[in-house]
């Protein structure tokens, strides 16, 4: 490097990395989703939410998840490693509230699709 430029001292760098969100901040931005538009995105956000809030999986595992991945309360998650993880009440909840979507944006594929989550907006869907 350059000698005139500077590192940034070690306490900033921790200091911009990710901050756990309080409990107040949390119930907040759950119920912020319900006001969400369009609202046929506000399932799927509420369930990339509570996936990566409550059950702590990252952006890429909960896109990498497979509809045969939910097996009951356990989630099978594949990462840099393949694990299960107990689905808490919160998560359980939620995913029965998106699956009956799901199911009806995966029917109107021309293949099955395996992903637990889908794109529901209207334009991605094929007319029968």
């Amino acid at each position: 490097m350059p000698a005139h430029v500077d590192y940034p001292p070690r306490e900033f760098i921790q200091a911009l990395g990710r901050r756990p969100l309080s409990e107040e901040e949390w119930e907040g931005l759950l119920k912020r989703v319900e006001t969400y538009t369009p609202a046929h995105w506000r399932p799927l956000l509420k369930l990339l939410l509570v996936l990566m809030g409550e059950v702590g999986i990252t952006l890429k595992e909960a896109l990498g998840l497979w509809r045969e991945d939910l097996n009951g309360g356990v989630l099978r998650v594949r990462g840099t490693r393949l694990r299960e993880v107990l689905l808490p009440p919160l998560a359980r909840e939620t995913l029965e509230d998106w699956l009956p979507q799901r199911d009806f944006l995966a029917s109107h594929r021309p293949l099955p699709y395996p992903q637990l989550l889908l794109n529901p907006s209207k334009r991605s869907r094929v007319n029968p």
